[in-house]
């Protein structure tokens, strides 16, 4: 119900349990991460890892590689929300 009063530009699923909820089917990271994916409700969505992820990877080399492509997916996340937000706008002023 949340996302149906806010209306977001885009969903991003932080972990497997958020997007297992908000795509309504179980989802692996591995399969669908950093994938543009929609909603059973419509919503743009990204699935990414869940931060505390990053924190468990022991070897210092993985977790800082494990950190770069999670802020890109964090930022493709953002792209991606701006180009929704333009098309919108291009609708409405015509």
């Amino acid at each position: 119900q949340e996302l149906w009063l806010i209306r977001p530009q885009m969903v991003v699923c932080l972990g497997a349990t958020a997007a297992r909820s908000v795509l309504a089917r179980a989802v692996t990271i591995t399969a669908s991460r950093g994938r543009p994916l929609t909603s059973p409700e419509g919503y743009r969505t990204l699935v990414t890892v869940h931060p505390s992820a990053l924190l468990r990877i022991p070897d210092p080399g993985d977790r800082e590689d494990a950190e770069e492509r999670f802020v890109a997916d964090l930022r493709a996340a953002g792209r991606s929300a701006r180009h929704a937000i333009r098309a919108d706008d291009e609708k409405t002023t015509r």
